[in-house]
């Protein structure tokens, strides 16, 4: 295949505009007591897409602080009704059915382990149907169709599965839930595909969990170098495909130096290890095929 197929992505983000934005963002939730934070995030959010390029064209997020803050007040009030409804149940099933306490709280407990578990999947699918929903290039949407449900029903038997296997499952458990995702992304009304038989990471899976403590945990760097690298290869859009160039070495340089930019600068350099570990990540991914050949694609409604 020609190197001409091989488009890249580009990131033209300035460092110092997004050291600011956090600065704003910071205190602006001071002053306003939390509040700014889900407008001062978009703006963030907002101007790191539009700094990604795809044939000189830039990706764009529509979304709002006011849509943030109107589903964390939803969220809010339902975080409140759960947490009435708990102290309900354990004061009546001390007070008035006589329950065991140490029995019935720790049945209780477990329970809302279990509950926030299944939550927590589903916020995961919630917030990437609404993220995606908001990205567009070349005027665009994307959309992510798919049962949350179905997500959390999911995720929730493969961490199960994951506990009993003592890990040995866990890259399947990654791709499938990666498959579950991707194979629901539209992009207009065009459906990304991704497909797997079998899979090679198995082995570097457990040799970089067998590393993990003599490497500082840095083992694992090698192990999700090749899972991204296999998730590119199989992921597929129309006739185009992915490659990730992404090596060990550079994964490897970017974690140390933004630790070391982040610890030195007392937290003070996360705007730029996030600028940093941005541009590292989108440059490195590839799209195989001609990016001019007409295709037809049509965009969605979306809300």
């Amino acid at each position: 295949m020609s190197s001409q197929d091989h488009n890249s992505f580009c990131y033209d983000g300035n460092y110092l505009t997004v050291f600011m934005l956090y600065a704003k963002l910071f205190i602006g939730t001071l002053l306003t007591l939390g509040i700014y934070n889900f407008w001062g995030r978009t703006n963030i959010r907002r101007y790191l897409t539009g700094s990604i390029l795809l044939r000189q064209e830039r990706y764009q997020y529509h979304g709002t602080g006011e849509e943030l803050f109107l589903s964390f007040l939803k969220i809010l009030a339902q975080t409140v009704v759960y947490l009435a409804v708990n102290a309900l149940i354990l004061w009546a099933g001390i007070h008035h059915l006589g329950w065991d306490s140490d029995r019935f709280v720790e049945s209780i407990f477990i329970l809302n382990i279990i509950f926030i578990q299944g939550i927590f999947f589903y916020a995961i699918h919630k917030i990437l149907k609404y993220r995606f929903s908001r990205l567009s290039w070349r005027g665009v949407r994307y959309h992510l169709d798919g049962s949350s449900w179905q997500f959390t029903k999911l995720c929730f038997i493969k961490s199960i599965l994951n506990t009993i296997s003592l890990g040995v499952l866990i890259p399947r458990s990654t791709l499938e839930s990666y498959s579950l995702v991707m194979n629901n992304l539209y992009f207009g009304d065009q459906r990304y595909r991704f497909k797997f038989d079998s899979h090679n990471l198995l082995k570097p899976h457990l040799i970089s969990l067998l590393l993990f403590i003599p490497t500082l945990g840095f083992s694992r760097v090698w192990y999700g170098v090749k899972l991204h690298k296999f998730m590119a290869e199989h992921l597929e859009f129309m006739d185009l495909k992915f490659i990730n160039t992404a090596t060990v070495k550079g994964m490897l340089s970017l974690y140390l130096t933004n630790s070391l930019i982040i610890v030195c600068t007392i937290g003070l350099g996360i705007p730029l290890a996030v600028h940093r570990s941005i541009k590292y990540h989108i440059e490195n991914l590839k799209i195989v095929g001609d990016l001019d050949r007409k295709r037809l694609i049509q965009a969605r409604a979306h809300g």
